[in-house]
């Protein structure tokens, strides 16, 4: 293991972070997805904005996603006061960068925004989704982006959202939607409308959020649908999906509409048979052992939909 920025242990080869606060001095020029993976051992990958106001969780949410960190330990952390790289890297096809930032794009440079692949901007449903200061951060940032790079993604989380009855989601989602476009309109920003989720540390709400927001970064999307495509109908399954077993994150699935119970169930098993796997692993297991534990998680997962009335999914 290494230990990475904000003292947490982070698996090697997995997940680094450098907290020096600085971008990168030479930006250089992006490469398609496809190109990424034929050139997976260049430095380049999908390069991941995660920002919002202070203390609106969206550091406890990269601890708990990707560095296993239980929610209730995001407790003890501080917030971020200088701007910090994690590289995520645990298979070609999940392959990223993800840059935490401490304030407002205003003193980024433009050749660096350029390389951006997502914005992902988090609001406290708690806090700050009312405050105009959260809506113009949110709204400067995105019209930054785009008039800069007009292909990248924007998704906003509204967070802990766990406090609220549903009731109070689905209209906070509705006038939060309705407003976003609202102001990049009258900013003259017409062709994109942000998409808008849900989202809690507390259940599986953030892992439904980022698998949407991963998914746009997956090199090949469309190929790894046309696969599961073709599994789902020459094994007679009800659905498939590809899951990155260490942040139970859905890297893709088949294109008929998905359930989101199953996407939980399948979760649920894969972190047990994980859990099962580590107690009776050996401490000299090998990468290519950890591929295969991820591999019987999966099926473990498969063969508990099926007798649990799910269907045929894998």
């Amino acid at each position: 293991k290494m230990k990475a920025g904000g003292n947490y242990d982070t698996p090697q080869n997995s997940v680094s972070s450098h907290g020096d606060g600085a971008f990168p001095a030479d930006y250089g020029h992006p490469r398609s997805f496809h190109e990424s993976i034929r050139h997976a051992d260049q430095d380049y990958m999908p390069r991941m904005l995660l920002m919002g106001p202070k203390k609106c969780g969206k550091t406890s949410i990269f601890k708990v996603v990707f560095d296993n960190m239980s929610p209730h330990e995001t407790q003890r952390l501080e917030p971020t006061v200088k701007s910090v790289q994690y590289l995520v890297q645990h298979s070609n096809l999940f392959r990223f960068q993800i840059w935490d930032l401490a304030s407002t794009l205003e003193h980024v440079d433009s050749s660096f925004l350029q390389t951006i692949s997502s914005l992902v901007f988090v609001m406290d449903v708690q806090d700050n989704v009312a405050a105009p200061s959260a809506m113009d951060m949110l709204v400067n940032a995105a019209c930054k982006l785009l008039r800069i790079n007009p292909r990248v993604f924007i998704d906003v989380l509204l967070h802990k959202v766990d406090c609220l009855a549903e009731g109070q989601r689905l209209e906070l989602l509705t006038d939060v939607t309705q407003k976003v476009k609202a102001r990049l309109e009258e900013r003259n920003i017409l062709d994109t409308s942000p998409n808008v989720f849900l989202s809690s540390i507390y259940d599986h709400s953030i892992y439904d959020c980022l698998s949407k927001v991963v998914q746009k970064l997956t090199p090949g999307l469309y190929s790894l649908e046309s696969v599961l495509d073709a599994l789902v109908t020459n094994c007679r399954m009800d659905k498939a999906f590809l899951f990155d077993v260490r942040s139970k994150i859905c890297v893709a699935s088949d294109t008929q509409p998905v359930d989101v119970q199953w996407v939980e169930l399948m979760s649920d098993m894969i972190e047990v048979v994980s859990d099962l796997a580590s107690t009776y692993e050996d401490d000299s297991v090998e990468e290519g052992e950890e591929a295969g534990a991820a591999s019987q998680a999966l099926a473990a997962a498969a063969a508990a939909a099926r007798g649990g009335g799910c269907g045929s999914s894998s």
